[in-house]
């Protein structure tokens, strides 16, 4: 749990929010789903990040 807190220090603010955001409304009982990316950093996955095709040169 440390390691994913640490990772979540590290993402820029708009990321960084969806793990409080998502503690929060459990919090209040509501039955929200945890998010992919929110379970494989608990688990200490490291995460890549998806280049969109539409995205890349070529």
């Amino acid at each position: 749990m440390a390691e994913a807190v640490t990772q979540w220090g590290q993402l820029n603010a708009p990321q960084g929010d969806v793990p409080e955001k998502h503690r929060n409304l459990v919090l209040l009982g509501l039955p929200i789903s945890k998010p992919d990316v929110i379970s494989r950093l608990e688990c200490g996955e490291e995460l890549e990040r998806e280049v969109s095709k539409a995205t890349s040169p070529g």
